[in-house]
């Protein structure tokens, strides 16, 4: 079938297709011995005795291969957490593990730490299963009574409520895996409201609803060796490191953001929607205003990565801007919001529809007329529609003979073996500025 749908291309690239047709996991390789299990899982854990595990007598067949997964940050899941991962969202839910695997004496248990989440494994049953990381916290709170407006609901389990913005977010929203309230809303510095639920934490703010990611907060407060930060192997990043980034006051930003394009309109005074903070990064830029609540709701550094801009005004659209790593965030002159921006389509990326592939391993999109294919599919499945957008082009080889595919608000790329999302947003504020940047 894939030669079918890519004989024009090169011979390396038909080479390419075959290889990412994915392959069968053997279902018992998820199901391992308790004494091989842990073994393994000590391996992994740089900061715990190494464990000796004896080689299989001459004859006798080694033991299947565990399957696992290596982030872009150098952490690995794998086994029955990788299986467990991939079941409760990956990394669209989850985001990254920040950690090693983890023995947690006290709980009983061994746990694996992610950016927005906390899994875990039974070591009776070996069964891996999401924590209900605010409880262990103690973020429960005491029982509420029910209010009485009419935008709030009440759960008696619980004992608290829900209301308005963030009931109506829980409710278009997976609520199983954000789980019941267990606190009432409050108010945080910056105005909004945050709450608390068994496994996730929600913020609003101006009219935009987001979870913070809770993992870092959790691996702190529980007191784990910060040597299970550090990833488990040697790895090469797809992408230059992060800045890190804190919240200040916004009037200690205008003279330390420098705008990027080089010839953009000053951004008009009193502009819609500004706050009284906004995140500033080592590189000296800031993400504030409407840029700063759509930045979140996008799905913040996890997503979107550092930015590579100050705002500017691009006459040429008629759009207000700010470029990050992996995107860009766009605001009509007269708007009121910040929106995530297609730089793809602005980059004239898109391409002519072609047909359906006749194809299993394939989905065809007729909102554009293109397929996804094999591990592109795969990838773009895990990271979900909402965020990817809808593709734009069949996959193709560059000038720099990677084979990628664009998509309305991401690129996605094979490099080392894995399709990875592309830094792209360097690209998109070269074709919009002559100028140079950070890190240019």
């Amino acid at each position: 079938m894939a030669h079918a749908l890519y004989s024009s291309q090169s011979a390396a690239h038909a080479r390419f297709l075959l290889l990412m047709k994915p392959a069968t996991l053997r279902s018992h390789a998820v199901r391992l011995s308790l004494q091989l299990g842990a073994a393994l899982w000590l391996g992994a854990c740089s900061a715990l005795p190494a464990v000796q595990v004896t080689p299989p007598a001459s004859g006798t067949p080694p033991a299947p291969a565990v399957p696992s997964r290596t982030f872009d940050n150098g952490h690995r899941t794998q086994g029955a957490f990788l299986t467990a991962f991939d079941s409760s969202g990956g990394l669209a839910w989850l985001g990254q593990p920040i950690s090693q695997p983890i023995i947690d004496h006290d709980l009983g248990w061994v746990l694996q730490v992610f950016e927005f989440g906390v899994l875990a494994q039974d070591p009776s049953d070996e069964r891996v299963f999401p924590l209900r990381a605010n409880v262990t916290l103690g973020r429960q709170t005491a029982p509420a009574a029910p209010s009485l407006e009419s935008g709030c609901t009440f759960f008696a389990e619980t004992g608290h409520n829900l209301c308005h913005g963030l009931r109506l977010f829980w409710e278009t929203s997976d609520r199983a895996r954000l789980g019941l309230p267990i606190s009432e809303e409050w108010v945080e510095t910056d105005g909004g409201l945050t709450q608390d639920f068994e496994f996730a934490r929600l913020h609003a703010v101006g009219g935009q609803v987001a979870r913070q990611p809770i993992g870092s907060s959790f691996f702190a407060t529980r007191g784990y060796d910060a040597a299970l930060l550090e990833p488990p192997v040697a790895f090469t990043p797809t992408s230059p490191p992060r800045a890190t980034a804190s919240l200040v006051p916004l009037r200690t930003v205008a003279a330390t953001a420098p705008a990027t394009a080089s010839t953009p309109s000053p951004l008009p005074a009193g502009l819609p929607g500004a706050t009284p903070t906004a995140l500033v990064f080592s590189n000296g830029l800031a993400v504030g205003g409407e840029f700063l609540i759509a930045y979140r709701a996008a799905g913040g550094e996890v997503w979107l990565g550092s930015p590579l801009s100050a705002a500017f005004v691009d006459q040429d659209l008629g759009l207000t801007l700010q470029v990050f790593e992996f995107g860009a965030l766009a605001m009509e002159p007269e708007g009121d919001h910040a929106f995530l921006a297609s730089i793809t389509t602005l980059m004239g990326r898109q391409q002519p529809p072609v047909p359906t592939v006749s194809d299993p391993s394939c989905d065809y999109f007729e909102e554009t007329g293109h397929n996804v294919c094999y591990q592109f599919r795969t990838t773009y499945r895990e990271l979900g529609r909402l965020r990817m957008g809808f593709p734009l082009t069949e996959v193709e080889t560059d000038a720099r003979g990677v084979l990628g595919q664009d998509f309305e608000y991401a690129r996605l790329e094979w490099l080392n073996g894995k399709v990875h999302r592309a830094p792209i947003g360097r690209d998109f504020l070269r074709t919009r500025s002559t100028g140079s940047f950070p890190g240019s």
